[in-house]
């Protein structure tokens, strides 16, 4: 199957990595983590492969209009930004990212792992579909696969890496 359009497929175009990222229901309807304040601002994402001839994509995060929702601003060089809205969710110690798009007339999710390797230094992990694809996609069902599954090679196997952009600009997600 081929990559979503947007997030999954700017993550996959910087990865050069097929895969599925498509789900019908987030892990949570509604967040169960508040806004991560070292997330927000700008990031600059580099595929692993650096040997690859990839546009690097910036990713902005910075607050929505409702409480714990997070506005993604995904802007590669040459094309028109897209849109996205997250909130979190934990899942065995792990926090993810229920990604999807408000504009989109299909509501399908992503799940996005991410950690600090450094202050300044953020990994972002996509949930592959094709690891899933035997769990009924309802919020509950995925969750509980989530947490059966955690560890399991594949999982979280397609991965970026991205470094802050900027100072105090960057954080308050502006440019």
């Amino acid at each position: 199957m081929k990559a979503r359009a947007g997030l999954a497929a700017l993550l996959t175009s910087v990865l050069m990595l097929p895969g599925c990222y498509d789900f019908e229901a987030p892990i949570d309807p509604a967040p169960t983590r508040p806004l991560d304040q070292a997330l927000l601002g700008t990031w600059r994402c580099l595929a692993p492969d650096q040997e690859a001839d990839e546009t690097p994509v910036r990713f902005t995060f910075a607050a929505a209009d409702r409480e714990d929702v997070y506005s993604i601003v995904a802007d590669e060089e040459g094309k028109t930004p897209d849109r996205y809205e997250a909130h979190g969710s934990e899942v065995v110690g792990h926090t993810l990212l229920n990604v999807f798009d408000p504009t989109s007339s299909n509501e399908r999710w992503m799940f996005v792992r991410y950690s600090f390797l450094m202050p300044q230094v953020l990994r972002l992990e996509l949930v592959d579909e094709d690891e899933l694809a035997d769990v009924e996609q309802t919020s509950w069902s995925l969750r509980e696969a989530l947490e059966r599954r955690d560890g399991s090679e594949g999982l979280y196997d397609d991965f970026c890496v991205c470094v802050r952009v900027g100072g105090k600009e960057a954080r308050d997600g502006t440019r």
